[in-house]
């Protein structure tokens, strides 16, 4: 967003950072994969540099969860 009540031109985001990624991640996921949610996440934790010890523990933490709903 943009407010341009004063000389200078002062610009703020419209979403938070978590809905912006959200949905690009959506689009991502729907142009780039199909709409497979497995593919997008086989493809980031398969390229690139390997997930720390704790980003693989905090990920088995949200399977679980997701498990248990």
């Amino acid at each position: 967003t943009r407010d341009d009540s004063n000389r200078a031109h002062i610009y703020s985001p419209a979403l938070s950072q978590e809905e912006t990624q959200r949905q690009l991640l959506g689009k991502l996921r729907q142009h780039a994969f199909g709409g497979s949610t497995l593919q997008l996440v086989l493809q980031a934790l398969g390229s690139g540099e390997p997930a720390t010890q704790e980003e693989l523990a905090r990920i088995r933490n949200i399977i679980a969860d997701l498990e248990n709903r």
